[in-house]
């Protein structure tokens, strides 16, 4: 779960293409629906007509129906959502904003902050799919409810496990043709006084000592150059979630209910001040005056 900070729903409004006029309002439209909560999940929203329907994510958005609509946990892709019902009804969809409890939230002097963190369920997601890109035998009984009810893996085999199976082949086969010169070189040892057919056997056995070191040696290369590459990719992967999540922000005690976040006058200040200090904090190591140091919890909200 992610929350977002109001300068941050700001920046996924206006990366989503949404009129930067209206983000602070809309900001504040996300605020009071979820939170800033990005999995926020609502499956009893009411629909207008006497029905039910989920909402869900940032803007909690919905169609209507009781399915959510596709990568609502994606921020980004809420916030494209959000754009669009904006578009085509401006601000009547959010019932926070026809009942005016968007305005508790509202802020005017944000500077919106467009470099947001992505949402760990939709990372999750981005996961399950490079997975699934990576199996060479996948389970017909692992995916779905039946394989959500089993516990059975949805993938068999990876194209990876065929690489690491394929290497510890290659060493096998050289530890085995390796042994089988030697044995050849101790054979021609015992023949070597019939001269041409000895002095072949021993050949015969060099060769296959020869061809089993070389078998073993691209073995080792190749699980060498599997683990580095391994290791690279999981480099590449941590470098690029640190990158997506950011620094968390501190919303306790929010209650989801009906698709409108409620939060006391105490704790709305609190978190404000904690908000405003984060601010400062970030302009002071701006300024030089803490180089090098830690975040301090001021800063991050902790």
């Amino acid at each position: 779960m992610t929350t977002y900070s109001y300068s941050q729903l700001e920046g996924l409004w206006i990366n989503a293409g949404g009129p930067r006029a209206v983000a602070p309002v809309m900001a504040a439209i996300a605020e009071a629906e979820s939170g800033g909560n990005s999995d926020a999940y609502n499956g009893h929203d009411t629909n207008g007509q006497g029905g039910t329907q989920v909402s869900a994510g940032l803007w909690q958005i919905s169609n209507g129906t009781t399915t959510p609509v596709p990568n609502w946990s994606d921020p980004g892709a809420n916030a494209r959502d959000a754009v669009a019902k904006y578009k085509a009804g401006g601000f009547s969809p959010w019932g926070t904003y026809t009942s005016g409890a968007y305005r508790a939230y509202l802020q005017n002097s944000t500077t919106p902050d467009t470099n947001v963190p992505g949402s760990p369920t939709a990372q999750a997601s981005a996961a399950a799919a490079a997975s699934s890109a990576d199996c060479l035998i996948s389970n017909p009984v692992g995916g779905g409810v039946l394989g959500f009810l089993t516990g059975a893996p949805a993938c068999l085999f990876s194209k990876s496990n065929a690489r690491a199976f394929i290497g510890a082949g290659l060493l096998l086969a050289g530890g085995v043709i390796t042994l089988a010169g030697l044995a050849v070189l101790a054979a021609s040892a015992g023949v070597r006084a019939a001269g041409p057919v000895g002095k072949a056997a021993e050949g015969v056995g060099a060769g296959l000592v020869a061809a089993g070191h070389e078998s073993q040696k691209v073995g080792k290369e190749g699980a060498a150059k599997r683990l580095q590459a391994r290791q690279q990719r999981r480099g590449k992967a941590e470098d690029k979630r640190q990158k997506q999540l950011g620094e968390p922000r501190e919303n306790p005690d929010l209650e989801v209910g009906g698709g409108t976040v409620r939060e006391s006058a105490e704790q709305r200040s609190a978190r404000r001040r904690r908000e405003q200090g984060a601010g400062r904090a970030r302009a002071r190591r701006a300024a030089g005056s803490s180089p090098g140091g830690p975040a301090s919890r001021e800063e991050t909200g902790f």
